[in-house]
């Protein structure tokens, strides 16, 4: 038992001097002068990063596995209804029972219980008056980068939306994506900076309502390990009901999960093409019972066999900056008309 903190100690030793090493590599430290907005080292060294926490976690024993909702933990969005009794805070888990207030409400899952929900489950936004009757999605047409450079464009999602935001070249745009966000913690978790702290995504959505014409989301690869196929797509259905309601005028764009390398999928058995293809399915059936776009991003960086390419990501799982221009190239290619 003595040995073991030593043993400890040892390994995070090495593993600190083998983080700084790499982060003197990628200018990260070292007051090197080419650190900018657009410079690809900051996403390599972060990649880096997290390869070596893996790598410490596997040698210690401890699993970085995401621990997953139970289902009766997920909550339940729905519209905002008038009456004269207003909740205080409009993200606050409420029990709803009699009162009907003018905020949002995230309500428990006993009041709008998974029967309710299946039996509208489009959502509880009605797809006959909300924005995908407005809106022709019958052809994709080309587009430069105004079309995302307007002020009006959102991307939404986990790492790799955020990494694709920083290194695509877009300007203009808003960026709400952040490191192992999931979609479940869209209405509940603060992770977005502003003037009065940290606000969810449901409280950005509610403060900028009308702002946004485009709108592309990408969730899917922190959930992997959460095997609750119904309960992913009932908070996919949620979130798109959400955006719907306070950005009638948008174009919804959802994005595939992307493949991991072949090495990666040996490693981690949870991210293989089948079970991803899997997910990807269930997603591709909430975009097409709302009535908004797909997006398969794989159709972009498959291998022949069908994976992400190892020279196009230093963790097996983020895309390079350098290897983003398909990406923008594909969201310019697969656009819809905006009025």
């Amino acid at each position: 038992m003595r040995k073991c903190p030593f043993f400890i100690i040892i390994i995070i030793s090495v593993a600190a001097v083998s983080l700084y090493g790499l982060l003197l590599k990628y200018d990260v430290v070292g007051g090197s002068e080419k650190l900018g907005a657009d410079d690809s080292s900051m996403i390599e060294a972060a990649a880096a990063v997290h390869v070596i926490k893996s790598d410490i976690s596997s040698a210690l024993g401890i699993s970085d596995e995401e621990e997953f909702p139970a289902d009766d933990e997920i909550p339940i969005w729905k519209p905002p209804t008038t009456s004269e009794n207003k909740t205080e805070d409009a993200d606050e888990i409420v029990e709803v029972k009699e009162t009907e207030t003018e905020e949002p409400l995230v309500v428990a899952k006993d009041v709008a219980s998974d029967e309710e929900y299946k039996n509208n489950p489009e959502g509880f936004v009605n797809s006959e008056t909300d924005n995908a009757s407005a809106i022709d999605y019958g052809t994709f047409t080309n587009v430069g980068n105004e079309y995302f450079e307007s002020g009006d464009t959102a991307f939404i999602g986990d790492s790799r939306m955020q990494g694709f935001g920083m290194y695509s070249g877009l300007k203009n745009v808003d960026l709400y994506a952040v490191k192992a966000y999931a979609i479940y913690t869209v209405f509940t978790k603060p992770v977005f900076d502003s003037p009065t702290g940290k606000l969810t995504l449901l409280q950005e959505m509610e403060q900028n309502a009308g702002k946004y014409k485009k709108i592309y989301i990408m969730f899917g690869i922190n959930e992997m390990g959460w095997a609750n196929e119904e309960k992913f797509q009932q908070c996919y259905y949620q979130l798109i009901d959400m955006i719907k309601y306070y950005q009638p005028e948008a174009v919804i764009y959802v994005e595939s999960v992307l493949h991991v390398t072949k090495k990666k999928a040996q490693e981690a058995p949870k991210f293989s093409n089948e079970n991803v293809d899997k997910r990807n399915a269930g997603i591709k059936q909430v975009a097409e019972d709302e009535r908004v776009v797909y997006l398969d991003l794989n159709s972009v960086y498959n291998d022949e066999e069908g994976y992400l390419p190892e020279e196009c990501t230093s963790d097996g799982v983020h895309i390079k900056a350098d290897y983003m221009q398909p990406w923008v190239d594909y969201l310019k290619s697969h656009a819809i008309a905006v009025k």
